[in-house]
């Protein structure tokens, strides 16, 4: 789409809060779907977390 943003997606339920940060370093990737991590208490209120400590490592980097 000329002039547009392409958005691409990827569901596989296989976010959990062990690598969360890992997949937050892929080039291009902006969030997650937190799928199975989100059933646990615990684990929902961590990946916020896990995710704000990702960006500023990217952004201590340069990266962001």
């Amino acid at each position: 789409m000329p002039g547009g943003r392409v958005t691409a997606v990827l569901c596989g339920g296989s976010v959990t809060v062990r690598n969360a940060a890992g997949l937050l370093e892929v080039p291009y990737v902006d969030g997650l779907f937190a799928d199975s991590a989100a059933w646990d208490a615990d684990g929902f209120r961590m990946l916020p977390e896990t995710a704000r400590r990702a960006a500023a490592a990217a952004q201590s980097r340069g990266v962001a």
